[in-house]
């Protein structure tokens, strides 16, 4: 695996600079097993990448950003549905803004909310880590920017950056299929070089609870080039602008995979 040095902090000043368009969330995650910092027990974040929207272009620290998603699938859209017999009212885009929750079967429990400058802020109690919560800022909701544990906040965040327009990539859509290298690391100045590559599916229904929201499947593989060390599955929401990550698969063939049991908007009750 090839060690660059980037600037992180660099990049993301210049990334404060870009103009985005709607924000969209991301997926939950951590993925065990990659390099850390010495002294550190936590497991290395998945390198987040599609979901979608904004619009941008740069190059840098998780300072990249997709451009575009959104304008196909508005966050606004709101096509989920709400069973006449539930007492929850389904979240729709615009309850971003003040944050909704996602549990999925295992006992995660992600809270998404909108960040500044277009990007989607995920919370997530790691059921496997009593007492953790991942802290995830996803830029237009899809490349992730920073991952940190919000109870070690001695502890540098873990940074991704992408030296590429992400734009050239979006919006997603059926059957789309790219791979481009990425750059990721703890903000020392040392960067991982790893090759993405992304291949999306045909649209389908997701029912959580008595919710149902149209979803656009896809998976991301990542690894150094030539090799892909993992597969993350995740679905694109659309109507609500964010990504839920069901699990991944690593290379020796182990799964770890989850879905969506329950959604609730913040100002509904938690």
């Amino acid at each position: 695996m090839t060690r660059l040095r980037y600037d992180f902090r660099g990049a993301a000043r210049a990334a404060a600079h870009l103009t985005f368009g709607p924000a969209t969330g991301w997926g939950h995650h951590l993925f065990p097993g990659r390099s850390r910092p010495e002294n550190s027990s936590r497991p290395r974040p998945l390198p987040r990448i599609p979901r979608a929207v904004a619009s941008g272009g740069a190059a840098l620290l998780r300072a990249s950003i997709l451009a575009g998603l959104a304008a196909a699938w508005p966050a606004g859209a709101a096509l989920a549905q709400t069973s006449a017999d539930s007492a929850e009212t389904c979240p729709v885009g615009d309850d971003l803004a003040s944050g909704f929750s996602v549990t999925y079967a295992n006992g995660d429990v992600t809270r998404f909310s909108q960040g500044t400058a277009n990007t989607v802020v995920e919370l997530t109690s790691i059921a496997a880590s009593p007492g953790e919560t991942s802290r995830v800022e996803a830029l237009g909701g899809v490349f992730l920017l920073s991952d940190r544990i919000v109870e070690q906040p001695a502890e540098p965040p873990f940074l991704t950056g992408y030296p590429f327009d992400p734009a050239a990539h979006l919006p997603l859509a059926p059957g789309q299929h790219w791979a481009e290298q990425i750059l990721e690391g703890y903000g020392s100045g040392q960067a991982n070089q790893l090759r993405m590559e992304v291949q999306v599916y045909d649209a389908r229904r997701r029912e959580i609870g008595p919710c149902s929201y149209d979803v656009l499947p896809y998976q991301l593989r990542y690894g150094p080039e030539g090799q892909a060390d993992a597969t993350v599955f995740m679905e694109f929401v659309p109507d609500l602008g964010v990504t839920l990550t069901l699990g991944s698969k690593s290379r020796n063939g182990s799964r770890a995979l989850t879905d969506p049991v329950r959604i609730i908007a913040a100002d509904r009750g938690e």
